[in-house]
């Protein structure tokens, strides 16, 4: 028993750790996790199926249907015809007889198929469209997943870089602080220049914790729509350089192509489909045809599990013809209501149309501007580090103030915060002006 208890121990133990391992995630990768994974894909996945099976039972409205019965029953009371005077013969009196066996048993099978419905053939067609949107949506889902997946991404990357920053700058006054420490033991230096690194220091360490802090927020927001377990820890390894390359040429001479967007394809789907909802109420007009067969063995007799009577077979077969005549208008209202609605969503569409043609303007404008943007924070960079080892030079050399430093320092804190901040925000500009042309 105690041999077992270790090998349970160290069987969860190893558990513990592989469900804590830590997941990486480059941006590609969390975009293929997130379509494998994802709640809201996995959920459209199924809508999608379930639509499959919706077709199903509506295609059954048109196949043969057979089924079969048996029924026993038992009269306590012989049902009793009168039988009018004189039917036998002038002066005989009325008679009561009963008919009938106290006893049956009956066995049948019965076969109905429709043979022609208008609005029937009609809907056939339809379920083929609602497969299609149904389809459409799932796409449409992954689509905007991977959106959301690539924004918060973006966010995780963008506070990974400020970290970085963050940390080297620490470790740069760290070392700036112990070369003064040593001044000021040598009384080469007041203590005021030391007070002043480790103060700078110290408000340094609690922007990395609320980063840090930040980060924990953004990496759950990540796992919840990538769909990894939230006792999993996760990593972004892409640089916001990476991600901040320039977009394709082409992307930006582009105009809108309403036909790559999921959303304007899924609107042009649900008008078509409303359309063949007016024809399918329109055929309703139209008469219906069912055919229907039937065969049944009965036996019948006092005693049926004794008396040698036999089964009596019969069968039937035959048409039924159904004549719409007057619903009192309301088929000519759903047909009204639907045409209704096929025009809403023509203007809904119009309305999209011009909505995009728009959202790929707006995001062109503001690549343009993300770029001119970065270019400028990247002068502003170049120069904050020269102005910040110059500082340092001087003052190491006994020709500069430690306030002249502290002030290069927050210059270069700045410059970096920007620059990192214009890397992120051309990131945003690029992706937004990819999905806006629906790419």
């Amino acid at each position: 028993m105690k041999y077992i208890s270790i090998v349970i121990f160290i069987f969860c133990l190893a558990n513990a750790g592989f469900s804590q391992a830590t997941i990486e995630f480059t941006l590609d990768k969390a975009l293929s996790y997130a379509q494998a994974n994802s709640y809201e894909v996995l959920a459209a996945e199924i809508s999608a199926q379930d639509a499959n099976q919706e077709r199903r039972e509506f295609v059954s409205i048109g196949l043969p249907k057979i089924s079969g019965k048996i029924g026993y029953s038992h009269f306590l009371q012989l049902p009793v015809s009168v039988i009018p005077a004189g039917t036998f013969g002038p002066g005989t009196p009325e008679q009561r007889v009963a008919f009938g066996t106290p006893n049956s048993l009956e066995a049948g099978l019965e076969l109905t198929t429709l043979l022609f419905d208008g609005s029937y053939l009609v809907g056939l067609q339809a379920q083929n469209r609602i497969l299609d949107l149904a389809d459409l949506r799932t796409e449409e889902t992954r689509y905007r997943v991977q959106k959301q997946v690539t924004k918060t991404y973006l966010s995780a990357v963008l506070i990974d870089a400020n970290r970085k920053y963050l940390e080297q700058n620490i470790g740069n006054i760290q070392k700036l602080k112990n070369e003064t420490q040593a001044l000021y033991d040598n009384g080469f230096v007041e203590k005021l220049d030391v007070d002043r690194l480790i103060l700078s220091i110290s408000n340094l360490e609690v922007e990395l914790e609320n980063l840090n802090r930040q980060e924990e927020v953004i990496l759950n927001a990540l796992k919840m729509l990538t769909g990894v377990p939230m006792n999993n820890d996760i990593a972004v390894t892409s640089s916001i350089e990476e991600l901040s390359s320039r977009a394709p040429q082409e992307w930006l001479d582009a105009t809108a192509a309403f036909s790559q967007r999921l959303d304007w394809q899924v609107i042009n789907q649900v008008i078509d489909l409303n359309g063949e909802n007016t024809k399918q109420f329109k055929y309703g007009y139209l008469p219906n045809l069912v055919g229907f067969a039937s065969y049944n063995q009965t036996l019948q007799g006092n005693n049926i599990f004794n008396d040698n009577t036999g089964f009596i077979p019969s069968s039937i077969i035959g048409l039924q013809l159904n004549i719409p005549i007057f619903d009192g208008f309301a088929r000519d209202a759903q047909i009204q209501r639907s045409e209704l609605t096929v025009k809403k969503l023509e203007l809904d569409r119009r309305q999209l149309e011009r909505s995009i043609s728009m959202e790929v303007q707006n995001a062109q404008i503001n690549y343009a501007s993300a770029i001119s943007r970065l270019n400028d924070r990247q002068k502003n960079l170049d120069l904050a580090q020269d102005i910040y080892r110059t500082s340092q030079i001087k003052y190491k050399e006994g020709v500069g103030s430690s306030l002249e430093v502290t002030q290069a320092e927050q210059s270069l804190f700045t410059a970096q915060a920007n620059y990192v901040s214009a890397l992120y925000d051309l990131s945003v500009a690029k992706y937004d002006l990819k999905y806006a042309l629906g790419y």
